[in-house]
């Protein structure tokens, strides 16, 4: 067999890392009918547009328009640079790198933006749900070009590279299941956070008395903490004898710092931080553990359960 032959024989039964119907590219691995473009083929950014306001000026200026930065509304004023739908993108900030809250998000309406938010007007034939979640899911770390604070520069931002499907109804759909998924998720974490106000509420009647369990009666006691438990300090140990694949868990001042090869417990314990950034938080370790110098081992007695305590 011919040297071209036998070369092209190996290429044709070689394992293949893109899927038929798909390419490479330099964003990655995309449908085939997708194309890649840098941001300013794909939308007009508004920057010149922008003007910021003093916090002095804008105490003359009070109204009902949402004045925006790098992170959402700062402020509402009287008056309005913009009147239509919009992406923002943060330019400055540590949600650069943090993504505390969104990077990239969309606006409607009047609204006034000052200069630490870019303003990105997609173009008509490209979904502006679609691109605003695109430049949302990106990391930015590689495009920072701050010292002192993180930075996003207008031309940085222009080259980005979008992969972007072949027709506007195809990013429309995209834009509403993922907006679906959104709804969904923020009404679950709003049903969470009415489960927990609900529950710190209960906690507080039932660690203070104010409301009884069935079944039980009596009056409380109000005893000295020494009566029902002891505390001490757990062991030495050093950072190399703490790994991520020993058999036991090792607690310090802030919870688990990692796993050990030995235990210094084995049971049902409170512990307590007495040191470090969460110096005071509670944890209950269970089984056999390792608890460390910076961790407060509370030992109940038969008087106290340790969960309840």
């Amino acid at each position: 067999m011919r040297q071209e032959e036998a070369s092209t024989a190996r290429a044709r039964h070689a394992p293949s890392t893109v899927p038929n119907g798909f390419k490479q590219t330099e964003v990655g691995i995309i449908p085939e009918d997708w194309r890649v473009e840098p941001l300013e083929a794909l939308a007009t950014f508004l920057d010149g547009k922008r003007r910021p306001v003093k916090d002095s000026d804008r105490a003359k200026m009070k109204g009902s328009i949402p004045y925006y930065g790098a992170s959402g509304i700062v402020d509402y004023v009287n008056d309005y640079i913009f009147d239509e739908d919009l992406i923002l993108l943060g330019e400055d900030g540590e949600n650069i790198i943090s993504r505390s809250v969104r990077l990239a998000f969309r606006i409607s309406g009047k609204a006034w933006v000052n200069n630490h938010a870019h303003v990105i007007r997609p173009n008509n034939d490209v979904s502006i749900g679609f691109l605003a979640d695109y430049l949302e899911s990106l990391n930015y770390e590689q495009y920072n070009s701050g010292t002192a604070q993180p930075k996003l520069n207008k031309q940085t931002c222009l080259r980005l590279p979008i992969s972007i499907p072949p027709t506007l109804a195809e990013q429309q759909a995209i834009a509403e299941a993922l907006s679906d998924a959104d709804t969904l998720i923020e009404g679950l974490e709003s049903l969470i956070a009415k489960k927990r106000a609900i529950k710190q509420g209960t906690v507080q009647e039932l660690l203070t008395g104010k409301r009884r369990l069935p079944g039980f009666e009596g009056e409380w006691i109000i005893a000295p903490i020494k009566r029902i438990c002891s505390m001490k300090s757990g062991n030495s140990i050093t950072g190399d004898q703490i790994d991520d694949h020993s058999a036991y868990p090792c607690f310090g001042g802030n919870g688990l710092r990692g796993y050990t090869s030995a235990y210094t417990h084995d049971g049902v314990y409170c512990l307590i931080g007495r040191q470090g950034a969460l110096c005071g938080n509670v944890v209950v370790a269970r089984g056999k553990f390792f608890a460390s110098e910076h961790a407060v081992v509370v030992s109940t007695n038969n008087e106290a359960d340790t969960n309840w305590l």
